[in-house]
């Protein structure tokens, strides 16, 4: 049943790590979690020899200086919505002239909101505008054009850090072919990046050293910036610097639950229901970890314990789109129907709620509704679930299939 797949993940900030990949419904083969915050370096400019290494630890605390420093020389920038409140915050005596100009620097939050979720007004935003910076986030919204923009022939990461990842435009021949010449070919069936990480490298531990003396605050850049690269899928690298964070005996619960997410990503669950049962034995708050033993739970057959820890994830945690959807899938694995639905219920009326796209949660719910013989909620929820205009024609068939399966006559006009 839960076969039928979007991918949807969190970078949980304040615990210095934390992949949490949520899978909700649309057809994608692997695992991978999207995980897209904010980069390149604060207020100071980049030492292109330093590779994105700070010794700001305000860097670690807050994103100001970073858009501090995309804003101070006047280019266009564009943001991905959650950046906005910070912008508030950016000093007058950085530049006098930067508070005043920062209306005509980014586009309105509305704008950037749209772009986050259909890539082809991105694109028409940048013809007019030319961005010279695009710094995408943690909010979800935001996969569409953060996917688009790694399989872009004329964008390229620039810099990632413990906040993100930072897109800049390829600005020559020379740059395009020199990045082709090294691209990666992948599989069109997962998400997966088609561009290298572009001219960042992951530091040596010599340059992390100099960047970041004390190791409590190296081991946080080593472990919240190996998340993001496993986000976005470059493992070596997020393996690198996790085996330098090692070293450092700092942060051992964050560094564990990271593990767990890399080792869930490669698919090796036994692995990662083992980092994640670690982790929370050192911190039993990680909210990350905790997600990951589910998934991993589920996919090692162990359903019951993957149900009792989502009733215990849902007691320590406000419901939100992830907990309500894995206390539906190990419910739905476990046999428990009326909690399934329940729980498929209320991520329905999240949605709604939020505006958000609604048809991977509908066809899951009407599929929940059919397996436990509500003929009459299943027709009503698959056919809401058959007019969402964000389905593609694969999923449209998919539903029609069920809708058939039924017994009902479905609602093409209403596509």
């Amino acid at each position: 049943m839960y076969g039928f797949r979007f991918m949807k993940s969190r970078f949980i900030k304040g615990s210095a790590c934390g992949v949490i990949t949520l899978m909700i419904p649309v057809a994608v083969a692997t695992l991978v979690a999207l995980v897209i915050l904010e980069t390149l370096m604060g207020c100071q400019k980049s030492d292109p020899g330093n590779k994105g290494v700070n010794k700001s630890t305000a860097f670690l605390a807050s994103p100001t200086p970073l858009l501090e420093g995309l804003l101070i020389d006047g280019k266009q920038v564009f943001i991905s919505p959650e950046f906005f409140p910070f912008t508030s915050s950016i000093k007058a005596d950085q530049a006098s002239r930067l508070p005043s100009q920062l209306p005509s620097q980014i586009p309105s939050p509305t704008e950037c909101r749209e772009a986050c979720g259909t890539p082809a007004l991105f694109y028409r935003l940048n013809r007019v505008r030319h961005f010279s910076s695009v710094l995408l986030g943690s909010d979800q919204r935001s996969f569409p054009l953060v996917a688009s923009l790694l399989k872009s022939p004329l964008w390229r990461i620039k810099e990632v850090n413990p906040w993100g990842l930072l897109f800049a435009p390829i600005t020559s021949i020379s740059e395009a072919q020199a990045l082709s010449a090294t691209s990666k070919v992948t599989s069109l069936t997962t998400f997966t990046p088609t561009s290298t990480l572009g001219d960042w490298q992951v530091p040596n531990d010599e340059a992390l050293v100099k960047a970041w003396p004390n190791s409590e605050e190296r081991a946080e850049w080593m472990i919240r910036t190996a998340g993001v690269l496993i986000a976005i899928n470059q493992t070596s690298e997020a393996e690198k610097l996790l085996q330098s964070a090692e070293k450092t005996h700092r942060r051992t619960s964050e560094l564990l639950e990271v593990k767990a997410s890399l080792s869930a990503l490669r698919g090796r669950w036994e692995e990662s229901k083992n980092f994640a049962r670690q982790s929370l034995g050192k911190d039993h708050s990680k909210t990350s970890a905790r997600m990951t033993l589910i998934r991993a739970l589920i996919e090692t057959g162990d359903s019951n314990a993957a149900l009792l820890e989502s009733r215990r994830l849902m007691e320590e945690t406000p419901p939100n789109e992830e907990t309500l959807f894995l206390l539906a899938r190990s419910a739905n694995a476990s046999g428990s129907a009326a909690e399934e639905i329940t729980a498929l219920e209320k991520l329905v009326e999240l949605g709604r709620k939020k505006s958000e796209p609604l048809g991977a949660s509908l066809t899951y719910l009407g599929q929940a509704y059919g397996k436990n013989g509500e003929r009459g909620n299943a027709m009503k929820t698959l056919q809401e679930a058959l007019r969402c205009p964000e389905l593609t024609d694969p999923q449209r068939s998919m539903i029609q299939e069920m809708i058939d399966h039924l017994g009902i006559p479905s609602l093409q006009s209403g596509r």
